[in-house]
């Protein structure tokens, strides 16, 4: 690629960026605590654990169903995926295509 990477490293370094984007903010809002009311600061950062969970996730999926295609390992200096394929194809999220769970949004 134009950076002189392989486009699995390429790959694999957004997926990573996601999720430290996340912590990154975070982190940040960590930081607003006494400038926010309590109940508004709890909400906003159960929102980002979500997040961050989700980004993890989401990374994890794509990177391990990517690496059955590629057959090259995650870089030794990126995080290790959290979960593994097997067990993540076997998640059922319980909704249909048109709901949304209710602890999805919160309030």
């Amino acid at each position: 690629m134009k950076n002189g990477k392989t486009m699995w490293y390429n790959l694999c370094d957004k997926y990573n960026t996601g999720v430290n984007q996340v912590r990154t903010f975070q982190g940040v809002w960590d930081k607003m605590k006494g400038y926010v009311d309590k109940d508004q600061f709890e909400d906003i950062q159960r929102r980002f654990k979500i997040q961050s969970r989700d980004a993890v996730w989401w990374r994890d999926a794509c990177l391990l169903y990517f690496q059955t295609f590629s057959n090259m390992e995650i870089p030794e200096q990126m995080e290790r995926p959290v979960h593994d394929l097997k067990q993540m194809k076997e998640f059922q999220l319980k909704i249909s295509n048109y709901e949304v769970p209710k602890d999805m949004f919160c309030r």
